[in-house]
């Protein structure tokens, strides 16, 4: 908990990350379309920089 809230993130400018999610009506998040991320990616006038990366939900449980 202490390292992913408390702290601060450790990138210059922390409070300019944004991170962009398509939903569905149904409150469904999707996965952007590869030619979405690409024309996000390609705006500069926009992004310094972009990253895609994979949400997945666990569950962690147990002892150890």
């Amino acid at each position: 908990m202490d390292a992913v809230l408390l702290r601060p993130l450790p990138y210059e400018a922390a409070d300019r990350l944004v991170r962009i999610e398509e939903t569905s009506t149904k409150g469904n998040r999707n996965r952007i379309p590869t030619a979405d991320y690409q024309l996000l990616a390609s705006r500069t006038d926009l992004f310094e920089k972009v990253a895609a990366h994979l949400r997945d939900d666990v569950t962690v449980y147990g002892a150890g």
